[in-house]
């Protein structure tokens, strides 16, 4: 809705896009203290506190664990990337058109989509390298259309 309300002033959908994705890593962080099984099949034998686990979660879905959830990893990844996009359009091209950003933005959410939906056997999303690529791939897009456009 807020995105909507918005649609006028274009400079505002980045950071949206970044607060919201802030609030899935905040989200995702409060669900593995309520619910650490879920996210770390290990928690009930392990004795650990809630917040070991969160680390634990986050730290061992970099290394692709099969007992760890990567849900909250994928977010706070595709957090980052938004981040990127929105500094390096603000900061560094602030005269980057407004379609091929759209379009930027619009990869980052559909590869997210797609990353959070992913299944593999009992895993979930790409592999670290993989989602790591993509978004590594989606900045440097940018930073090409941006020097073959000469956008200063």
């Amino acid at each position: 809705m807020i995105l909507f309300v918005t649609s006028d002033k274009h400079w505002f959908w980045l950071p949206i896009l970044c607060l919201m994705y802030g609030l899935y890593v905040v989200w995702d962080a409060k669900s593995i203290f309520e619910y650490p099984q879920t996210f770390d099949k290990t928690h009930q034998s392990s004795g650990r506190s809630r917040f070991s686990t969160a680390v634990r979660v986050f730290a061992l879905a970099v290394i692709n664990k099969p007992e760890i959830d990567r849900g909250p990893l994928i977010s706070l990844m595709w957090l980052l990337y938004f981040v990127a996009l929105w500094r390096l359009i603000w900061d560094v091209y602030p005269t980057f058109p407004v379609v091929p950003a759209l379009i930027a933005g619009s990869a980052g959410l559909g590869l997210y989509r797609w990353d959070k939906g992913m299944k593999r056997g009992e895993i979930r999303g790409f592999t670290m390298c993989q989602r790591s690529l993509a978004i590594v791939l989606l900045v440097f897009c940018v930073v090409v259309y941006a020097y073959v456009t000469s956008v200063p």
